[in-house]
This record gives C-alpha cells, sequence and structure tokens, in this order.
C-alpha cells in the first residue's frame, strides 16, 4: 500500500507503510500512524520503508513512478546451514527411537 506521494520543487517521497507498520484488519496502529508522520513530516529516506527521489533522479527512470523503483523492500533471508539442520535433525530422531524403545519396555513391564 503507498501511504502517499508527495512533491516539493525539487523532489518527492514515497512511503509504503504495509512494510512500515503492522495492519491487522485493515486498521493502524496509533504508534503506526506516528511513524508515518514523522517520515512524512522530515522527508526523511528509510530503508525499506520511503524513500525521497530527485525530479532529476525521476527523470533519469523515464518518469517511472513505480514505488519499488525507488523503495526496494526485499529482504535478504538467511543462509540455511544444511549440513547443521540435518545433523539436529539425525539426533531427533536418533532420540526418538531410544524413546520408543523405552516406552515398549514399559508397555512390556505392564504386560501390554
Amino acid at each position: 500500500m503507498v501511504c502517499c506521494t508527495t512533491a516539493t520543487k525539487s523532489s518527492r517521497i514515497w512511503l509504503k507503510s504495509t512494510s512500515l507498520c503492522k495492519v491487522a484488519q485493515n486498521r493502524l496502529r496509533q504508534a503506526d500512524i506516528k511513524r508515518i508522520a514523522d517520515i512524512y513530516r522530515e522527508r526523511a529516506t528509510v530503508e525499506r520503508y520511503s524513500y525521497v527521489a530527485t525530479n532529476e533522479e525521476i527523470v533519469a527512470n523515464d518518469f517511472n513512478l513505480n514505488i519499488l523503483r525507488y523503495v526496494e523492500t526485499f529482504a535478504e533471508e538467511k543462509a540455511i546451514d544444511v549440513v547443521h539442520v540435518q545433523e539436529e535433525i539425525d539426533a531427533i530422531e536418533s532420540e526418538l527411537q531410544k524413546i520408543a524403545g523405552s516406552l515398549k519396555d514399559y508397555l512390556r513391564g505392564l504386560g501390554l
């Protein structure tokens, strides 16, 4: 959701409020509204949330006003250590086998 695009003589600001706040049932919390208003008033560029583009930059981008051109929302995911994860799975499966063996012994002791 684009919160607003405003212009001055030399620049424009884009705010991507869906990245900036937690939206629940189409309602913004007071803290979210304050944060959006503060960024707007300060005309601040905040990584992944807002960007102030100069008119020259807009011209250089062939007047493309798509918010994703200016506000990069992609967050790089953490790399997964597959070897470590597999070791954890193996350890859990080994523990499960031990517990299953103990359970069988208890059941045998109960005559089941």
